[in-house]
């Protein structure tokens, strides 16, 4: 009989770890035995095989499927072997630039000129290495990410190369119908981590008049577009009555909040 890998099965050797397969988009790999990833790697959809009990249990799991010869091929993402040692995600930060002029970041809208950011070619490098080393999934992060020119095709090129944006870290401004319409086209799904600094205290903290508006904004646009949000927070003396007040109304909005962000240097100024 002749069986091919799902679509979704990644298999992979890394140094140690020489037997393992990724689930599509989900960001860490399992181990397998040698017997079974042996098996996995002649489930080609060209390679004749014996029935056996190990390739009914690996049709039962669903990692192989029938097929008659030829009808289907395996795609380079499917079978990898990866001259370094197993890690399979990656927090990259894109660009140092932002639009804001945060109080407790030196990733400021001030500080432009002397924030670096990847070329278009730089990025596109940085993936193909990504990828040949068993990358999986990105947290996608600046200063502002969204703030790159070419942030879209760094996304396109990450699921171009069968990986995936496991999380965007973002203040929210660039966030609009658009930007979640192309999101979806890629099939970028990430968990959207939005700040947000508490009610009547956002626009201080982020030193933009609006900010808090526009954050509000961005984060129920990405809720009523089916998009996973965590809302993060920076606590301080000044903000800590607002806590209760912020928290029952992300609640109302189906968000999950981290308010464990302590900005220990604003503290000593308040």
């Amino acid at each position: 009989m002749y069986c091919i890998l799902n679509e979704r099965i990644g298999l992979r050797s890394w140094w140690r770890t020489p037997y393992a397969y990724y689930i599509r988009e989900m960001r860490d790999a399992k181990r397998l035995t040698r017997e079974e990833f042996e098996l996995l790697s002649r489930c080609d959809g060209e390679t004749e095989l014996e029935e056996s009990s190990l390739l009914r249990s690996l049709l039962r799991r669903g990692l192989v499927s029938p097929c008659a010869k030829g009808e289907k091929q395996l795609t380079a993402w499917q079978k990898m072997d990866c001259d370094n040692r197993y890690f399979p995600a990656m927090n990259w930060m894109i660009t140092g630039k932002c639009n804001y002029n945060c109080l407790h970041c030196f990733n400021a809208a001030d500080n432009a000129p002397l924030m670096s950011e990847f070329s278009l070619e730089e990025a596109e490098r940085l993936l193909d290495e990504a990828y040949a080393c068993g990358i999986n999934a990105f947290t996608i992060t600046g200063g502002e990410p969204m703030c790159h020119k070419n942030f879209f095709e760094i996304l396109e090129g990450i699921y171009r190369r069968g990986m995936y944006v496991e999380e965007l870290n973002t203040n929210g401004y660039y966030i609009d119908q658009t930007a979640l319409d192309r999101m979806k086209a890629l099939g970028c799904d990430p968990l959207i981590k939005i700040s947000f600094d508490g009610i009547g205290h956002h626009d201080w903290l982020r030193n933009r008049r609006g900010a808090e508006a526009d954050a509000l904004r961005a984060i129920r646009l990405c809720a009523d577009n089916g998009f996973r949000v965590k809302v993060q927070t920076n606590v301080h003396r000044r903000n800590l009555e607002a806590m209760l007040p912020t928290a029952e109304l992300l609640d109302s909005l189906g968000i999950e909040i981290d308010a464990s962000i302590r900005t220990s240097r604003l503290d000593l100024q308040l």
